[in-house]
């Protein structure tokens, strides 16, 4: 092998080497260039103007100019609403922020997942959103303050009722609000307004005029009126 040969083969290897050193470093580059545009397409805010939309169509468009992708439940998001947003350049936690403000759900963030669900009520509004029932004690008497048993006790409107023991006393579970009828064959009826857990009821002595009797538990009427053909009149 001559010093030409030699030389020319020498310099053949040094310039595939540096070609491959080239392409090394072209795939690096193009590589970074590549993660770069990414990571900047995640963190580039949000510009989005909607009226009276589902929450659904906002995730969508949020999803486009974002990258983060929306975990949630329809029957969630549809008894949420529809929302109004307008926004320009405005980072995607003012968009969220915005986008469940008044609505009864919410999120979290877990990676490039957002998490959307119900939200959780406090102790003071489950209070407020139960129904203020109230278990309701108490006792019917006469005149001398007896206690008066059998007396119906119907909460009016409706045909949840009970009656008092043999002492007078009764119990109730009523709303607040709603009104109890108290009635008996030989009282009178007197309405209680619900507003606490203590009613105490004076029924007074009705005396009913004898037009109709209740014979034998049967529904038999005897009218008492007076029969003017057996009328006599004695003169002197």
């Amino acid at each position: 092998m001559n010093l030409k040969t030699h030389c020319f083969r020498q310099l053949k290897r040094r310039t595939i080497t540096k070609t491959l050193l080239i392409m090394k470093l072209t795939t690096i580059l193009l590589l970074a260039a590549c993660l770069q545009v990414t990571a900047g397409g995640y963190a580039q805010n949000v510009t989005l103007s909607v009226k009276n939309v589902s929450l659904q169509k906002v995730f969508k468009e949020i999803n486009k100019q974002t990258g983060y992708q929306f975990f949630y439940k329809d029957k969630v998001l549809n008894r949420a609403g529809k929302v109004n947003i307008n926004v320009k350049n405005a980072s995607l936690t003012e968009v969220l922020a915005i986008c469940f403000s008044e609505l009864p759900v919410t999120y979290t963030i877990v990676e490039k997942t957002i998490v959307v669900k119900e939200k959780e009520l406090k102790v003071e509004e489950v209070k407020e959103n139960e129904p203020p029932f109230i278990d309701i004690k108490g006792v019917v008497t006469d005149a001398d303050g007896k206690g008066i048993p059998s007396v119906s006790v119907t909460i009016k409107g409706t045909q949840r009722g009970t009656s008092t023991d043999k002492k007078g006393n009764f119990s109730i579970v009523a709303e607040k609000g709603e009104v109890l009828v108290f009635s008996s064959i030989s009282y009178g009826t007197k309405e209680i307004k619900v507003s606490d857990g203590s009613i105490d009821v004076h029924l007074e002595l009705e005396i009913k005029p004898l037009e109709s009797v209740l014979i034998g538990g049967n529904l038999a009427a005897i009218k008492r009126k007076a029969d003017i053909s057996s009328v006599t009149t004695i003169t002197s």
